[in-house]
Parts: C-alpha cells; structure tokens; sequence
C-alpha cells in the first residue's frame, strides 16, 4: 500500500502540469468547433426622434438564437455583450409594432458570431409620444 502513494507522488508536478497542459489543449479544442446556443438579450440601445419619447420606457426580453464558435459564443454570456438596436428617428407619435430582426442585434467585436434567428418575439409594441 505504501509503494501505491509513494509512485503516486513521484514526479508529482510533472504529472500536475502534464493534466493542466491537457485541459488547456481540451479546452482549445471544445472551443474551436461551431455551436448555436440560444441567448437572451436584455440591454437595448434606444434612438429617439427629438422631441419625442417612449410612454413606456421598458423594452422588453428578446430571446435569439446565435451561430458561431465556442470561443466567439463564451463572450455572449456576459449580458451586457449583446444589445438590441431601436432606431425609432424615422417614426411619429403614434402605436405601432417595431420588427426585431438579426440586422438590429449589435453583438461582440470578435466577428465569428452570427444571429440564426430570432426567436420571440418577432416585434415589439411600442408607443411614441411628444414631450410635454
């Protein structure tokens, strides 16, 4: 029983660094391969006409579906990475149903990322209204 922990420990940094070394490579791997994940995107970049405002300021969760590599999607995870984009500067006061599609998602610089889909919802109701 001795001789069994006395091997064990023999060279014991070596073998340590041989595992790290190996999780490292497996990491490096796992990441490089093409996944899609879905993603909920909860931060909104919203661009007003002047003079104008949302009734109701809260824009709601949008739930998409990203494509890319692994390392590209583990930036993803940090929610503030992705943001949806409001242009509202060509609309007037009034209801209407804004469309969320892939080209209003802003998402990481790293380029490899792309939106599959939007998954829910596919518009939003919002109201405009002017300053008072």
């Amino acid at each position: 029983m001795l001789q069994i922990g006395k091997r064990l420990l023999h060279n014991l940094p070596l073998k340590i660094g041989a595992l790290f070394f190996a999780a490292l490579l497996w990491f490096h791997t796992v990441t490089d391969k093409t996944y899609e994940y879905n993603f909920e995107i909860v931060n909104s970049s919203v661009k007003l006409p002047s003079g104008y405002r949302l009734e109701d300021s809260e824009i709601p969760t949008i739930m998409v579906k990203l494509n890319g590599k692994g390392k590209g999607l583990l930036e993803c995870f940090d929610k503030k990475s992705l943001t949806l984009d409001v242009d509202l500067t060509g609309y007037h006061a009034g209801s209407f149903e804004y469309p969320v599609d892939a080209s209003r998602i802003i998402l990481p610089k790293s380029g490899n990322i792309l939106v599959a889909e939007v998954i829910f919802p596919k518009f939003i109701r919002l109201k405009l209204v002017k300053n008072t």
